[in-house]
């Protein structure tokens, strides 16, 4: 049993934003939203080509793990979990942090 312990939940606003898309993740085309333009000047039809992943696109959710996992381990000093890839901790300290 741990005693005198700390625990904070937080919810981060728009974290897919937060991803970073890579070299191995494919390039995502979509349609523009209602109101804006859907043909450039010549009439011909446009999309436009997703810079970061967007809540609901496939592989958003794996692409924010991957960004958030980069930035604990490499900067921040966490391990990540040999049981549970979604949990991070920090030897010698009581951090850890637990996402989904």
């Amino acid at each position: 049993c741990i005693s005198n312990l700390r625990v904070r939940q937080f919810d981060v606003d728009a974290a897919y934003l937060l991803g970073q898309f890579e070299g191995d993740d494919r390039e995502i085309h979509v349609r523009p939203p209602p109101g804006e333009r859907f043909f450039d000047d010549r009439g011909v039809p446009v999309v436009w080509r997703l810079l970061k992943p967007l809540y609901g696109e496939a592989n958003a959710g794996r692409i924010w793990h991957r960004t958030a996992k980069k930035q604990l381990m490499e900067t921040q000093g966490f391990t990540q979990s040999e049981f549970d890839p979604c949990y991070f901790f920090k030897n010698n300290t009581a951090a850890a942090i637990a996402s989904t």
